[in-house]
């Protein structure tokens, strides 16, 4: 009956959200020896904590134990055996994700005589290679690190955010880490990966910092549980105990301590003021207890987040309502221990702007649901675990305040509104006066809903005295379906854009215009699109094996670990309506009539459910070693390889799944110069004298014309069949990397450490074009292409090259990137000194070198020089403008225990400004850069921002304290440059966002334990 039940467990436990599941507790381990080094088996061991029930465990013939998948928090641990003096270790710190080794020393005596010792000696963690910080609650709590759950990871080494800075809010969830772009990242809550629906590495929940236990942000050298190589951070929430603890909270921040602040004279020009806070009033509260002593706990918590920010358009935000509410229930009984849980996070932010250049609005709500389940038996020298975890993340984007219902059941029941004559204008040249753009975006309305089941279940030996050492052997299965249902309300939207003064580009003549037949007017290169709605249902299935084992032999131990994993990409049923450009009528348009030639293409589409047919799988291994120089665990050696492949994501699948929309490219020649496509300034072309345009190249603005559909972009949409081809040799992007480390333990409460990283990122999905038909193609690779020189620019005196033109495709080719990759050397030293004598610090200092390497023949050669051994920029993809990438940077954190209960406490981070395009002219569409130089040369101011605290803590028993804090971020009130505008030439080059004011923030906090 127990192999059965074993066996169903490993069965039965088997689906978070797309990314790899992440460890949420730590272990205790250590060998119990007489003075003269020989082992003592038979050694009862009985481990107490606040957070769970009496465990117990006794030493094997090797005087081994071990207390495995602990939740963080400090232990007890008392070691009896008859004729030896009971020996009582007390408050031993178990972290997340962390092996506390916690070795003991027994003298022969009386059972009844007791040595106690308090706190462990040891800081390194002798068993693992993994790079990781980890904030604890307590240091949460009294640094001045702000609300933002981005703010907490900006303290991990090497690591930078869009909380750049320091900020008190945090971004939109993107990071980057040491050499590794930012859509590698993952997120977790207790292990439950909660990334967005869209952008991979972008976090997919708000978390309230009163619902965490522990913090963990791990850099390199990662567990084989973990699939993508990027950062990974783990939020570990609290979790009740055997005492009934809480606390409430509340922490106000307002415009009226808001420091006075000078804009640099460029954005003052503009006439913006500072953005910043007008007022942050956060609430929270935590309870948890026993319902059953030693066997039944529960936890929950809430918090409510009510914001008002402004704009440098001095656009107020109407209230930003966010709240976080988390439940979890706890069980233990003999060896079997379950926990499950429920995370709703969400928020409403109403009439923000849509960017610093307009004062057009949007609406957004997003919630997300996360249900957890995990369940843990151990049998002997057996430990079986399962775990399922479901999210649901839904986000909801309007313009201003026109609705558009998503809960109906149809999209054509939901399709209700139809706006016309409505522009985004983008402005290469320079910014776009208020004046051209209308109070409503692009966007009309975006809705999505993101579903992410996954399961893992996995079961750890452990076998001691096999082939000369102990072993720790793991097994495991996971599978992830991360799957995204959007909708983007678009009826005929039409888009502007303004390129600078283009020679290449002439208008023709017009009897308006005053030019006759055969003269022409250089001009500004306008051109616009009409973009129909964008309707998908897809998913991204990923199953994995993984197996490991950890090997210790005295002073050295070492991992060797394996995974496989496969990927599936498909879509599922979808429809959008009829496609109507330029407002023309469905029954007597020009070219969008029953009768008229467009018909085919403007119709209703209907796409039915399918798979791509390529499924590509992967083998990653990992190979780590660490070596205790001195036996003690002070001195410790570390090594690891590892190659990461397997990270694919809904964002990659955007384009090889089949997607309901169409888009028309044409220019116009605005004569009136209105920025506005009027009646006689642009051609209504069918897609056959679209294509005749193309080939003869003899019409003005021949490259601007195009029909780009999902579907077909050279026939019919039919939808019946994608015109999609797919690398048959079709490899997943991958990471490689090595890591050497050196850490030492200098005192009691201080250590050292140096790391040294290298890795190579490749095999980036790619999409190419195909000639011919499905069944008899060419690819169109882009080494294959053919470079004519067109002239030479006075300003940088570069050669100007355009590609030569090939012959028409039939449509795309998804691929991998086999001719570019990103290289990453980099170095770190840390300093941490663990809170003791009244004192705690930590310290880091980062260089690195992150670069990119282009294949010199599938690039223009006009510009190759720039890029290829220029800055790689891992996070540009999301950020729009800012582009992540600091050769060094500065960390610094601490805090004094002053008499009477105060307590101060600061930060200090430091780092390289990011790089900026440095385009000094544009010349054929193409922007030049200086000769001599490379992509990074040029960067934004470096960045330094210091916030302190202080506290004062009164007591109002023994078991409960009162906190009254104030903190000051950005202390010195810097108006350091954090973006430039990344626009096509230097005039447009120009600050876009500084840090944002000096504040000071008060706050309450009581607690009871």
């Amino acid at each position: 009956m127990k192999r059965v039940l074993l066996f169903g467990l490993l069965a039965c436990a088997l689906v978070v959200s797309f990314v790899q599941a992440q460890v949420n507790t730590g272990d205790i381990i250590g060998t119990v020896r007489m003075a003269d080094g020989s082992v003592i088996p038979g050694v009862t061991i009985s481990l107490t904590g606040s957070v769970t029930g009496r465990k117990s465990d006794v030493t094997s013939a090797q005087g081994n134990y071990r207390f495995l998948k602990l939740a963080p928090g400090h232990y007890d641990l008392t070691f009896e055996l008859s004729g030896f003096k009971t020996v009582s270790q007390k408050q031993i710190r178990v972290s997340v994700g962390a092996t506390t080794t916690l070795d003991v020393e027994m003298e022969q005596g009386a059972i009844e005589e007791f040595v106690t010792v308090t706190g462990q000696k040891t800081m390194i963690n002798t068993r693992q290679t993994t790079v990781a910080a980890t904030v604890t609650r307590e240091v949460m709590d009294q640094l001045p690190i702000g609300r933002g759950y981005l703010t907490v990871v900006n303290m991990a080494p090497g690591v930078l955010s869009e909380a750049q800075g320091g900020g008190v809010t945090g971004g939109s969830g993107l990071v980057y880490g040491p050499g590794t772009e930012a859509f590698k990242n993952s997120w977790a809550v207790d292990g439950a990966a909660v990334d967005g629906r869209f952008y991979p590495g972008e976090s997919g929940i708000v978390i309230s910092r009163n619902q965490l236990e522990e913090t963990q942000v791990s850099i390199s050298s990662h567990d084989i549980m973990n699939i993508a190589g990027g950062v990974q951070v783990n939020f570990v929430s609290k979790r009740g105990g055997n005492r009934y603890s809480g606390d409430l909270f509340i922490e106000l921040m307002d415009r009226k301590f808001e420091m006075n602040q000078t804009l640099p004279k460029v954005m003052s020009d503009r006439g913006w003021i500072p953005a910043g806070v007008n007022r942050i009033w956060d609430y929270a509260a935590s309870l948890g207890g026993p319902l059953w002593k030693d066997h039944l706990w529960f936890f929950g918590s809430g918090s409510i987040s009510d914001t008002q920010m402004r704009s440098y358009t001095n656009s107020v935000s109407r209230p930003t309502f966010a709240g976080n509410y988390y439940g979890k229930f706890n069980a233990q009984y003999k060896n079997t221990t379950a926990q499950v849980s429920y995370n709703w996070s969400g928020s409403e932010t109403l009439g923000t702007p849509i960017s610093n250049y307009t004062t057009a609005t949007q609406n957004v709500t997003g919630p997300t649901r996360l249900y957890t389940a995990e369940l843990q038996h151990v049998q002997g020298n057996l430990l079986v675990t399962g775990k399922f975890t479901f999210a649901k993340s839904e986000y909801s984007l309007h313009a201003g305040d026109k609705g558009w219902n998503p809960d109906k059941t149809t999209y054509d029941d939901g399709r209700r509104i139809s706006f016309y004559h409505r522009a985004w204008t983008y402005n290469y040249a320079q910014s776009a006066p208020k004046s051209a753009l209308p109070p409503i975006s692009m966007m009309l309305a975006q809705d999505e809903v993101g579903r992410r089941p996954y399961i893992v279940a996995y079961a750890d030996y452990f076998a001691e005295g096999l082939l000369g050492g102990d072993h720790e052997f793991k097994l495991g299965y996971d599978y992830a379906n991360n799957k995204m249902n959007r909708e983007q309300l678009l009826p005929n939207g039409l888009s502007i854009y303004v390129n600078a003064v283009d020679p290449s580009f002439t208008w023709p003549a017009s009897k308006d215009n005053g030019l006759v037949a055969g003269t022409f007017k250089p001009g500004v290169n306008k051109w616009f699109y009409y973009r129909d709605d964008i309707i998908s249902r897809r998913y991204t299935k990923r199953q994995g094996i993984f197996l490991q084992d950890t090997a210790v032999y005295k002073k050295l131990t070492v991992t060797l670990g394996l995974r496989w994993d496969k990927h599936t990409w498909g879509w599922d049923d979808l429809k959008v309506g009829a496609f109507n450009p330029w407002n023309g009528t469905l029954a007597g348009g020009p070219y969008t009539g029953d009768d008229g030639p467009w018909k085919t293409w403007t119709g209703a589409l209907d796409v039915k459910a399918g798979v791509v047919p390529v499924r590509p799988s992967a083998l990653s291994p990992r190979l780590s070693l660490t070596y205790d120089l001195t036996g003690d665990g002070k001195n410790v050696i570390k090594a690891s390889y590892a190659l990461y492949q397997g990270i694919l994501n809904n964002m990659s699948n955007e384009g090889a799944a089949p997607g309901a929309s169409r888009i028309l490219y044409a220019p116009f020649f605005d004569y009136n110069n209105d920025n506005w496509p009027d009646e006689g300034e642009f051609y209504r072309y069918t897609l056959a004298q679209i294509d005749a345009i193309r080939a003869a190249k003899t019409a003005p603005g021949w490259d601007r014309y195009n029909y780009a559909g999902q579907i077909s972009a050279s026939g019919p949409p039919s939808a019946k069949e994608s015109t999609n081809l797919y690398d048959p040799d079709w490899k997943t992007p991958a990471v490689q990397e090595i890591v050497l480390g050196f850490e030492k333990q200098l005192f009691e409460n201080l250590s050292v450490g140096i790391n040294g990283y290298r890795k190579k990122e490749y095999r980036g999905m790619v999409t190419y074009r195909y000639e011919g038909t499905k069944d008899n193609y060419k690819v169109q690779w882009p080494w294959e292409a053919q470079w004519q020189k067109m002239g030479t620019d006075t300003v940088t005196g570069n050669d100007v090259y355009t590609a030569v033109a090939r012959p028409s495709t039939a449509g795309q080719f998804f691929s991998y990137d086999r001719k570019n990759w990103t290289n990453y050397w980099g170095a770190e030293l840390t300093v941490h000194k663990r809170l003791a004598n009244r004192w705690m610090f930590n310290g880091s200092f980062n260089y690195q070198d992150y670069r990119k390497h282009l294949e010199e023949k599938e690039n223009n050669p006009s510009i190759w020089y720039y890029f290829d051994g220029g800055s790689a920029d891992p996070a540009s993809y999301r950020s729009g403008l800012i582009f992540f990438n600091s050769r060094w940077m500065v960390k610094a954190n601490g805090l004094y225990v002053l008499p009477w209960g105060f307590t101060v406490s600061g930060t200090l981070i430091a780092n390289e400004g990011n790089p900026i395009w440095n385009g000094r002219n544009t010349l054929y569409g193409i922007t030049l850069y200086p000769k001599n130089e490379k992509y990074g040369d040029v960067r934004q101011p470096n960045i330094v921002q210091v916030n302190l605290a202080l506290e004062k803590r009164i007591d109002l028993s023994e078991n409960a304290n009162l906190v009254l804090s104030a903190r000051v971020f950005n202390v010195f009130n810097n108006t350091t440059v954090t973006r430039v505008g990344q626009y096509m030439v230097p005039q447009a080059k120009v600050p876009d966002t500084v840090i944002a004011p000096g504040i000071v923030q008060f706050g309450v906090r009581m607690s009871w334990r």
